[in-house]
């Protein structure tokens, strides 16, 4: 992931309180509509916090969070299906998707580990 850029203080407290919320709920349906209200902000704000601190937007942040998840369970010889369900997708079909980027993911992590 993306280091931190600088960012006012007291949004970085809860920036990093955002990011645990949603490193602890990868399972669930999360949107940055309903995240934002659970954190009081606007869901703008919390976008362009989130960018400030990570250099990435709230769905690709959560979608890089979903896909590194992902990964690490079917390294370790879980599913496809389970592995879409414990990321929070509700279909199969949408994981997939998805985990076209995730072999692109593991290309290029495997190509700067060489």
């Amino acid at each position: 992931m993306v280091n931190a850029r600088s960012i006012n203080p007291s949004d970085a407290s809860y920036i990093s309180n955002v990011l645990q919320y949603l490193s602890e709920n990868l399972s669930e349906p999360l949107l940055l509509e309903s995240t934002a209200e659970y954190f009081g902000v606007s869901r703008t704000k919390m976008n362009k916090d989130l960018y400030s601190v990570t250099g990435m937007t709230f769905k690709n942040y959560l979608t890089e969070l979903r896909m590194i998840k992902a990964k690490g369970l079917m390294e370790d010889g879980h599913s496809v299906t389970e592995a879409a369900q414990e990321c929070g997708y509700n279909s199969e079909s949408n994981f997939t998707i998805k985990t076209r980027t995730l072999a692109v993911f593991m290309k290029s992590n495997t190509a700067t580990r060489s």
